[in-house]
């Protein structure tokens, strides 16, 4: 949901509404929330208004990020 640019971003509730309907319909599934240098607090934020289901990553690479998403069933 971040973005350098306002206009290159949803707004936060669109991602906060989806994360849950996907949540509540599919039980064992998680969300990783993975963020850019400048963007720790939000993403720490989002995670917390989610609440259960979401995991914040640690801060990491796009390559690590990719390699992940790759891993991801």
């Amino acid at each position: 949901p971040f973005a350098s640019l306002i206009c290159k971003s949803l707004p936060i509730e669109f991602f906060l509404q989806t994360c849950s309907i996907v949540l509540n319909t599919l039980p064992n599934v998680v969300i990783l929330v993975s963020y850019g240098p400048s963007d720790a607090s939000k993403a720490a934020a989002f995670v917390e208004q989610l609440g259960h289901g979401a995991i914040l990553t640690p801060p990491t690479s796009i390559g690590v990020v990719a390699a992940l998403i790759k891993r991801c069933h």
